[in-house]
């Protein structure tokens, strides 16, 4: 029975429900094949949320703040590749239109 796990959907009880997306076999599994789960990206996602609010009461620089560090966990918990990524960069460069900040 060993090999591909996709092979084989109906022939046993699977042991992790994210047994078909990689071959990881360590707990940190959720950690390496969704990222999004971890907790930085948890934080990150606040930040979004609160650069947000910043940005619409005024306060650019609390904005910028929390946009920089948003890119910054994303970076490291997606190793520079993911679209969420982009998203906290376009965020702070509205900001940065915001402030004039060419």
């Amino acid at each position: 029975m060993g090999g591909n796990p996709q092979r084989h959907i109906r022939s046993g009880p699977i042991a992790h429900p994210w047994a078909y997306c990689c071959q990881h076999d360590s707990h940190s599994h959720a950690s390496l094949c969704f990222p999004q789960r971890r907790p930085e990206a948890r934080v990150a996602s606040a930040l979004n949320e609160l650069g947000r609010i910043a940005q619409q009461q005024g306060k650019l620089d609390d904005a910028e703040a929390d946009f920089h560090r948003m890119a910054d966990i994303y970076r490291s918990v997606y190793a520079g590749k993911h679209y969420y990524i982009g998203i906290a960069e376009s965020n702070l460069a509205d900001v940065y239109v915001e402030k004039r900040n060419y």
